[in-house]
């Protein structure tokens, strides 16, 4: 069992137990050396082949995973743009369920949640697979619901397949690298946006204390006059507002010299 694990490394203890039993399938426990070293080529003949077999699964279902980015990209692309002209109206749902049904296939082979599929050698991403499962079952929802509303139905198959574009990004390692790193950084940024987040909050309540009431909303007729009705502090979501208009350097100096 040790030289197995030296000569077959990457090798779970499963593996390596029904190697053991090629060699050893009385299991006794031990076996000499002359009928270890003839049974040896048998076991790395018959784990080559597994080995084999298990990497044209992978190439399949890496084959099935470009596919249905590229379809679901060409998809997303014919979506948004005149289907009318294109006289594609018609197929939008039933293309859109072939692209889903095989979108969640791939992404359960590529999970490996059955036993069965623990021999596929997959390469698995919490993000994307994450993504890759919100975004099938969001157009999923919306395949079921097309039958009760058509337009939210739409909404909801189009929004899925609109998230699920991140498949393409998949195949490119500089975009998986950033991901990485984006999730190594993210912790160490939990304290400066929780700091931020309070102090709005603080600064908000603030400012209801101080100006609250202070402007009266709905007094303007134009187009673009309202939507300064809502930099006040009369209640907390207003208020909120206005200090992130504050926080992004939105036009603070007059946004101040109203106050």
């Amino acid at each position: 069992k040790t030289v197995l694990k030296i000569v077959r490394p990457h090798y779970n203890d499963a593996k390596i137990d029904v190697l053991v039993r090629v060699i050893d399938p009385v299991e006794t426990g031990k076996i000499d050396f002359n009928t270890f070293r003839m049974q040896m080529p048998k076991v790395l003949q018959t784990s080559l082949r597994s080995a084999r077999q298990s990497t044209r699964n992978s190439l399949l279902l890496e084959s099935l995973a470009f596919f249905i980015a590229i379809a679901n990209l060409i998809y997303v692309l014919l979506l948004s743009s005149a289907l009318n002209f294109l006289m594609l109206a018609n197929l939008i749902f039933p293309l859109g369920s072939v692209i889903v049904f095989f979108g969640l296939l791939e992404v359960t082979l590529r999970i490996r949640p059955f036993r069965s599929l623990q021999t596929l050698s997959t390469t698995r991403h919490v993000f994307l697979d994450g993504l890759a499962i919100i975004a099938g079952l969001m157009s999923l929802v919306g395949l079921i619901a097309h039958s009760v509303d058509k337009n939210q139905g739409l909404q909801a198959l189009l929004l899925g397949r609109a998230i699920d574009m991140i498949r393409v990004l998949r195949f490119s390692s500089i975009f998986r690298s950033i991901i990485d790193r984006t999730g190594d950084v993210l912790p160490a940024l939990v304290g400066p946006i929780a700091l931020v987040i309070t102090s709005l909050h603080i600064y908000t309540y603030s400012g209801m204390a101080i100006w609250g009431g202070a402007v009266t909303t709905g007094k303007h007729s134009d187009d673009l006059a309202p939507l300064y009705d809502l930099n006040n502090f009369n209640e907390y979501p207003s208020g909120l507002l206005t200090m992130f208009n504050i926080f992004v350097v939105n036009d603070w100096h007059v946004i101040a010299s109203v106050y």
